[in-house]
């Protein structure tokens, strides 16, 4: 499949976001005497959920990609081809990950960047915590915990998204098998779409205090997965015709970044949870729009933004490993500017992701997929 760049582009900035959020809710930051930047700084930190949700979008997209690249059609996909990558991709740094927070577990002194990064006080990690990570449910057990603990530590709470995306992912492929047309499949995505928003109002209903409930229900976040693989199927059709035009492609781009822009200023889901039942679609749309015209803009595919793109190519290991880099940058971000810090801050994860990458997640993803295909050969 074809890499754009823009795709790493906006995987960067909603790493930021997701970034921007946490190191504010860690409380370790002084704000500024500038009260513009205070406002658009907390402006952009307190929407910073929404960096999942874009992340979701892409991802939808780029493995409806990925299925249909590697099968002879996307509604024939190839079973053993996808899993193996998906297994290989994703369980390595997951694996890794895992063991650094439980040695941090057992090693980290009480203090506030322990509560903050590795282990809230009065949490439990027993069986079901552990068994949660390992069948991709950990979304579930928080909401299930929240009356007992709100969170767990960042170095866990992150690991809520990925149990969603595995969730969609373990059937998407047999689904896609049994649709026969792709008619059918765009009902079946449309159907997720208009469930997201559904699955959040009804989450609204029975708690409008419960962040865990209404944000991260897995029924209320495969809308945003659906959309990714909506907008792979519009641009295959329609790509040619919108490359053809640069106007209609300048016109879908600033478009989706009005809506985008609009949501992030126009809502605030840290604080008023009703934002969050349409946020999420909002601002998924708003990146459908974006990057249906920006994919066929040679703008974002230039050089000189390629330093700017370089973060976004290793964002599931920044994701994962941010809350630990966190924990151990702590006492030499503490009280520094916002600015300052952040930057600091996104630095360093970029560096530990790309670090992560090189040197531990594509050779292990390579021998496990080597290791996989000796212990399931393809049939002949």
């Amino acid at each position: 499949m074809k890499k754009f760049q823009i795709i790493d582009l906006t995987r960067g900035f909603s790493l930021l976001s997701v970034l921007a959020v946490h190191i504010s809710l860690a409380g370790i930051i002084h704000p500024y005497h500038n009260g513009w930047i205070n406002y658009l700084w907390y402006s952009f930190a307190c929407d910073g959920p929404y960096g999942v949700s874009l992340f979701f979008v892409i991802s939808g997209f780029l493995i409806t990609g990925v299925i249909d690249h590697n099968s002879k059609d996307l509604l024939q996909p190839n079973f053993r081809e996808f899993y193996f990558r998906r297994i290989c991709r994703i369980v390595p740094l997951l694996f890794l990950v895992c063991v650094v927070g439980l040695i941090l577990l057992h090693s980290a002194p009480p203090s506030a960047d322990t509560a903050c990064c590795v282990r809230e006080p009065g949490v439990r990690f027993g069986p079901a915590f552990w068994l949660s990570i390992l069948t991709f449910s950990f979304n579930w057990l928080s909401i299930l915990n929240e009356r007992i603990a709100d969170r767990y530590g960042l170095q866990w709470d992150v690991l809520w998204s990925l149990a969603i995306e595995e969730q969609f992912y373990l059937f998407y492929p047999f689904c896609l098998s049994r649709l026969k047309t792709r008619r059918n499949l765009i009902f079946f995505l449309i159907f997720f779409v208009l469930l997201g928003p559904l699955s959040r109002w009804i989450a609204f209903q029975i708690d409008p205090k419960s962040y865990p409930l209404i944000f991260t229900n897995s029924f209320g976040d495969f809308d945003q997965i659906a959309l990714g693989a909506l907008l792979y199927l519009t641009a295959q059709k329609w790509g040619i015709t919108i490359r053809k035009s640069k106007t209609l492609s300048w016109s879908l781009c600033l478009l989706g970044l009005a809506v985008m822009t609009g949501v992030f200023a126009e809502t605030n889901i840290m604080i008023n949870k009703r934002d969050e039942i349409l946020g999420p679609s909002g601002v998924s749309i708003g990146l459908v729009l974006f990057l249906l015209g920006g994919l066929h803009l040679k703008l974002f595919e230039s050089d000189s933004l390629k330093i700017f793109a370089w973060p976004g190519k290793f964002s599931y290991g920044g994701y994962l490993w941010h809350s630990a880099t966190l924990y151990f940058l702590w006492p030499f971000l503490f009280g520094l500017p916002i600015l300052q810090a952040f930057f600091i801050f996104a630095l360093a994860v970029a560096l530990v992701s790309w670090a992560s990458y090189t040197w531990y997640e594509w050779p292990m993803n390579q021998m496990v997929y080597r290791f996989l295909g000796k212990l399931f050969p393809a049939r002949q």
